[in-house]
C-alpha cells in the first residue's frame, strides 16, 4: 500500500533528522552529556513548553509524564539515540507491513 510506504519513509526520515540534530548540537559545542531536557531548556525554553502543551492537550496527557519526561532526563546523546532507534524501528516495521501487503496482492 502506497500510503504505508510513505508513512514508513517519513518515520525513517525523522530518525535521520534526529541523528543530524544530535550531530549538529555536538559540533556546535553543546554538552551532550547533560540531561536532554536541560539542554533543550537552555537552547529554547519556549519550544519545550510548547511541546509539553501540545502533547498534553492534543495527544495524550499522560504521554508527557510516562514517555517524554524519562527521555528528557537522560543524557542528550542517549535521548537522540532513543528517538532515532524508535523512529527507525517503527518506520521499518511499517515498511515491512507495506511490502508484505504488496507481495500478497500479486499472488491472488
Amino acid at each position: 500500500m502506497r500510503v504505508l510506504r510513505i508513512i514508513g519513509r517519513i518515520f525513517v526520515a525523522v530518525a535521520v533528522l534526529a541523528v543530524a540534530l544530535g550531530a549538529w548540537l555536538w559540533f556546535a559545542g553543546n554538552d551532550m552529556t547533560q540531561a536532554a531536557g536541560q539542554l533543550w531548556f537552555t537552547l529554547d525554553s519556549e519550544s519545550l513548553n510548547s511541546a509539553q502543551v501540545i502533547i498534553q492537550r492534543y495527544l495524550y496527557a499522560d504521554l508527557w509524564d510516562w514517555v517524554v519526561v524519562p527521555v528528557l532526563q537522560r543524557a542528550a546523546w542517549q535521548a537522540v539515540a532513543i528517538v532515532a532507534v524508535f523512529f527507525v524501528a517503527v518506520g521499518a516495521l511499517i515498511l515491512v507491513v507495506a511490502r508484505r501487503r504488496r507481495t500478497r496482492s500479486f499472488r491472488h
